[in-house]
Formats: C-alpha cells, sequence, structure tokens
C-alpha cells in the first residue's frame, strides 16, 4: 500500500524511494520486535539496501532458470 501512495515519487526517483519505503519498515518494525534494534533511518536505510543486494544474489545464483511455456509431449 506504501509503494502505491508513493508511485509519484517513486517514478520521478526511477524507483531509488523504495530503498526509503523499506528502511523506514525497518526502522518501524524495530519498535515492535524485541531483540531486533536499528540505530536510526540511514542504518535502517542501509539495511533495507543490503537485503535488496543479498535477495538479488540469491535470486541470480540459487534459483535454477525459470521454466519454459512449452509443452512437452512425452
Amino acid at each position: 500500500m506504501l509503494v502505491v501512495l508513493t508511485l509519484p515519487i517513486n517514478i520521478i526517483s526511477l524507483g531509488l524511494f523504495i530503498f526509503i519505503i523499506n528502511g523506514f519498515l525497518f526502522w518501524f518494525l524495530s519498535t515492535f520486535i524485541a531483540g531486533f534494534y536499528v540505530e536510526g533511518l540511514g542504518v535502517a536505510i542501509l539495511g533495507a539496501l543490503l537485503v535488496s543486494v543479498f535477495s538479488y544474489l540469491c535470486n541470480r545464483f540459487i534459483v535454477s532458470e525459470k521454466p519454459s511455456l512449452s509443452v512437452h509431449h512425452f
């Protein structure tokens, strides 16, 4: 819902504002989850960036090729 509400600024920033949204959500969740502490919004944005890079690398190297849409006959 936040992404839809901030769609104009996401378009203007070429999608980079999504890191701000994710960082804010990291920071916000640290107020509710015991044992999960975020120093500030800047560190939360850095954490969001690191999670995005890690997710990209996992998807790139761990996930196998996408199945083709062709029909296989046996």
